[in-house]
């Protein structure tokens, strides 16, 4: 099933890369290296999680609408 789409998902991809690639780079102290990589993270965590929960909402809606618990 096809989420619908969101600029949000975009949005997060940019940062993630451009924050791995920062941090990567070694321009950036060790601990300000850590943070702009768990914000990442942390992003696509939320990002990901919120389209899953999407799918199982979907998921539930189409059983439900064929009868099936």
């Amino acid at each position: 099933m096809t989420v619908p789409p969101r600029h949000w998902r975009k949005v997060v991809a940019a940062y993630a890369a451009i924050a791995l690639t920062v941090a990567a780079s070694g321009l950036l102290p060790l601990w300000a290296d850590g943070v702009v990589t768990l914000i990442a993270l942390a992003l696509l965590i939320e990002s990901f999680g919120r389209d899953i929960v999407w799918q199982f909402g979907a998921q539930r809606s189409v059983l439900t609408a064929l009868g099936r618990p």
